[in-house]
Order: C-alpha cells, then sequence, then structure tokens
C-alpha cells in the first residue's frame, strides 16, 4: 500500500496574468510514497475554505456622544448630581434596512459587549468642571460592527416626585449616527452634526423671589422691609424665571407676566416702576411683561 498526503491551500492568483483580476484557486501540494499524476486518483476529504470579512468604527474620547447639565436659578454646586439613559431606538441596515441592533457595542466590566437594551448611563456631578452653570460628559466607548443608521434616544432619569420647587427638563432628545464600511476593515462613524442633548432644570421658589430694602426718615436703612416705619421708602425687587414647558416637557421659549401687589398701608412713589411695568391704582397691582423669553431666561 502506497500512500499519498496532501495539502490544500486557498489563494489569489492573478488570472490572466498581468490582467490585475484575480480569483479565488485551489492548490494542492503533495507528499508521500505514491505520485500524483492525471491518471491516477486520490480521495483528500472534503476541502471547505470560508472566507469572513469583519471592520469597525469607534466613538470614544473627544467624539463620544454627549449630554449636558445646565441649571438654572440655582448655584450647579458638588452637592448636585444628575442621572441619564442613552437607549438604541432603531437600528438599520444601509442596503436591506433589515434590523442591526446587535451592531453597536458598548463598554461594560471592562469588555465591550452588545448594547443591553434598557440602554446605558452617564452621570453629571456639579462643581469642578461647570462653566457657566452647565457641564458636559460622554456616555463612554462605543464599537460599530455593522454599517447602517443608528437612531439612540437620551432622557434625564428624574426624581418622583421632583425636589420641590425644581422644574425638571423631561423631554428625551434623539442622536442619529452614520456608520459606513470603508470595505478595508475600517468603518467611518459619523454622529449627526449639532445634536442637541442639553437638559435644562430650573430652580425658582416664589417665596424667595421677592426682597424688599428700607430708608427711614432719619437716614437709617434696612435690608428687613419689615423694619420700615411711617415715612420710610420701601425698595423691592422681584425676581423671575422662565420655566415654561412644551407638550414634550422642555424648556421653550415663553411670554413671562410678573404681578406683585403692594402691601397694605403702602402707596406708589411715583415713576419707581423699573423694566417697563404698569401699575392698577384699583388693585394697587404692578404688571411685567416680558416676551419671547428664551427657556429658563431669569431677570430682576
Amino acid at each position: 500500500t502506497h500512500y499519498l498526503y496532501a495539502k490544500v491551500v486557498s489563494q489569489q492568483v492573478e488570472q490572466p496574468e498581468g490582467s490585475g483580476t484575480y480569483v479565488e484557486a485551489v492548490r494542492v501540494y503533495t507528499a508521500g510514497e505514491a505520485e500524483w499524476n492525471a491518471d491516477q486518483q486520490a480521495v483528500v476529504g472534503d476541502a471547505v475554505f470560508n472566507n469572513t470579512y469583519a471592520a469597525t468604527g469607534t466613538l470614544e474620547g473627544e467624539s463620544q456622544l454627549k449630554v449636558t447639565k445646565k441649571v438654572v436659578g440655582a448655584e450647579f454646586d458638588e452637592n448636585m448630581s444628575f442621572d441619564f439613559t442613552m437607549k438604541l431606538q432603531k437600528a438599520v441596515a444601509t442596503d436591506s434596512q433589515t434590523d442591526i441592533s446587535d451592531g453597536v457595542q458598548v463598554e461594560q466590566g471592562g469588555q465591550m459587549v452588545v448594547m443591553p437594551a434598557d440602554g446605558i448611563e452617564a452621570t453629571i456631578t456639579g462643581g469642578e468642571g461647570v462653566t457657566d452653570g452647565q457641564k458636559t460628559v460622554g456616555f463612554g466607548k462605543m464599537t460599530f460592527t455593522k454599517a447602517g443608521t443608528y437612531t439612540f434616544v437620551v432622557s434625564e432619569n428624574a426624581p418622583d416626585p421632583a425636589e420641590d420647587h425644581w422644574t425638571y427638563d423631561s423631554s428625551e432628545k434623539t442622536i442619529t449616527v452614520t456608520v459606513v464600511d470603508n470595505n478595508d476593515g475600517t468603518m467611518t462613524v459619523k454622529p449627526q452634526e449639532n445634536y442637541d442633548t442639553t437638559f435644562i432644570n430650573i430652580y425658582y421658589n416664589p417665596e424667595e423671589a421677592k426682597s424688599g430694602s428700607v430708608t427711614n426718615p432719619n437716614g437709617s436703612t434696612s435690608d428687613n422691609a419689615s423694619a420700615a416705619t411711617v415715612g420710610s421708602v420701601i425698595e423691592y425687587k422681584v425676581n423671575w424665571v422662565n420655566t415654561a414647558q412644551d407638550e414634550n416637557g422642555k424648556p421653550t421659549v415663553a411670554t413671562v407676566v410678573v404681578t406683585d401687589k403692594l402691601p397694605e398701608h403702602t402707596s406708589l412713589v411715583e415713576d419707581s416702576i423699573s423694566e417697563g411695568g404698569s401699575y392698577d391704582a384699583d388693585t394697587k397691582t404692578i404688571t411685567w411683561t416680558f416676551e419671547s423669553q428664551p427657556a429658563g431666561a431669569m431677570g430682576t
């Protein structure tokens, strides 16, 4: 009995030579006591060649998907903390429009896993890093393995019930990410330009909105309006904030109307109303109207 050992190899071969066109070819290498020729047959087994292609693209560092918290009416200090969730709403392949929800991975426990159905979270804490009452953080590293369009939804995990005097932004923000296969093992990941994931939380306590200072007839002054006597002049300041929201719970532009009634046993000093306020002598009420104020706008 003579044995023939065969090694089967798949490789790219230019055909015809010099054409620049390559085909998949199978080449058989033999060794042993027998010879391979056209008049003989040898069983070499089933030769199956599986060629696979994989490409990935990653968002990390400055390219991470981000969320911003803005606090109005209070200092955004280290005692404040806000939690957010980002979920994958929809993912469809570029060509077939089939579901590719398993095509995005996130980092959990030191390894990359398919993004969970309940999403991933980010926390923003006040104090360090806060600029002009706001701070931004990222949701972490994300790797995409399938080309297509991914739609993410970001929401704030507001306390229920909300804390006293706080208005929380209860809207949902959407981010669309397009992933393109470059056919070289890499993918280009493009979040939509200028996406808005800023959540505005507003603090306003009407009991703290009004303050008064007193100048007495003898020239003495006080920051306590209750210290007024007959003949004293009381200067009141009323703070206001636009806390309006649209039907989706998003802070929105609105007209703000502020009213204040003169205390008993007082009368209005002529021409003392600022900011375009009007006075109704019958009801002793001052009204200010501020039109088209941006979300979270405030004034005195």
